[in-house]
């Protein structure tokens, strides 16, 4: 019988790098509760995105390029979009 494959251990939340990236940036990241990959593409989670937004108010968003080969990464890209539509901006 072969061997069970190991369990994945990678982190399942990559917010270090956002941090540092943030820093850089003079930003504050703010997370949502998703897994890493796990981001789903829905109006459900563009609306709890544009509630944030209209919270704070930002002047600058930056966000994943659209053609990435991490859907999480191209779900965020259209979250930002549905998210600035719902808000009446054009990012």
């Amino acid at each position: 019988m072969p061997a069970s494959p190991r369990p994945n251990t990678a982190p399942r939340r990559k917010p270090r790098p956002s941090r540092q990236a943030a820093r850089l940036l003079r930003a504050t990241p703010h997370f949502f509760t998703y897994l890493d990959g796990e981001l789903p593409n829905t109006d459900e989670v563009a609306h709890q995105l544009a509630r944030l937004l209209r919270r704070l108010q930002p002047q600058v968003i930056i966000t994943h390029w659209r053609d990435s080969i991490h859907q999480d990464h191209t779900n965020t890209y259209h979250l930002v979009r549905g998210a600035s539509s719902d808000l009446g901006d054009d990012p």
